[in-house]
This record gives structure tokens, C-alpha cells and sequence, in this order.
């Protein structure tokens, strides 16, 4: 028999997230590879872990990429419960790895909406509109 490796590839990339104080958001992980690998959720570098703020959630299925019948992904959930004022510019990455290798994702960055800026999220002009 012929076992056949290969190395994980997320597929999301990062982005700017904007949120307010006090809302809760989810942020979605994916990634395939053989074996399927393990997904692990970091803020600023540091690894996360389940928390009452930090939930995390993962699911098995199908792969994503067509070229490869054969992989499984594994998808990641990380929601934050109830964002805080010290979340303001956090990056949220995810890592896949598998015995073959590993990938990460261009991090997310939390950006806290000021809701007393009437321009926020988007810059205002001159005249305050």
C-alpha cells in the first residue's frame, strides 16, 4: 500500500474585524492536509486555550482541496465572548500542523469601534459627515 502525506493548508487569511465593547464575534479556521492536521488558536503570539471569554470548536469533514480526493478538514470556531476595551488590536492567528508540516493564517486584528465616533468605522470628512 502506498500512504500518501501531505502537508496542511488553511484556507482562510486574516483580515481587519471591527467590533464594539461588549459584542461577541467568531472567527472560522480551516484547514486539510494527510493526516488531518490539529488546528491551535494564538493572541498575540500567545497559544489560546477554552476559556468563558475564549470558546473554541472544532469539526471533522471533507477536504478542501479538489486536487487532493482524499484529505480531511478540520474546521475551527474561536468566538470571543463579551469584547473588552484590551482586546483593541489583538491578532487572532490559527496554525494547522500535521507530522508532514504546518501553515499558519495571516492574523486577524480586532479593532474596537469607538460608538461615541460618529464616523466610526469609516473616516469621516472634513465637515464631520
Amino acid at each position: 500500500d502506498i500512504i500518501v502525506l501531505v502537508e496542511p493548508e488553511i484556507n482562510e487569511n486574516g483580515d481587519l474585524i471591527s467590533v464594539s465593547i461588549g459584542s461577541r464575534m467568531t472567527f472560522t479556521c480551516t484547514a486539510d492536509g494527510i493526516p488531518t492536521p490539529s488546528l491551535t488558536w494564538y493572541r498575540n503570539g500567545t497559544l489560546l486555550t477554552d476559556s468563558e471569554r475564549w470558546i473554541i470548536t472544532q469539526t471533522v469533514g471533507p477536504g478542501i482541496r479538489s486536487e487532493i480526493p482524499t484529505t480531511e478538514s478540520i474546521m475551527s470556531n474561536l468566538t470571543l465572548v463579551n469584547v473588552r476595551e484590551s482586546d483593541d488590536f489583538s491578532q487572532l492567528s490559527c496554525r494547522a500542523d500535521n507530522r508532514i508540516g504546518e501553515a499558519d493564517v495571516l492574523p486577524y486584528v480586532i479593532r474596537i469601534e469607538d460608538v461615541d465616533d460618529p464616523c466610526s468605522p469609516n473616516p469621516c470628512l472634513n465637515d464631520g459627515t
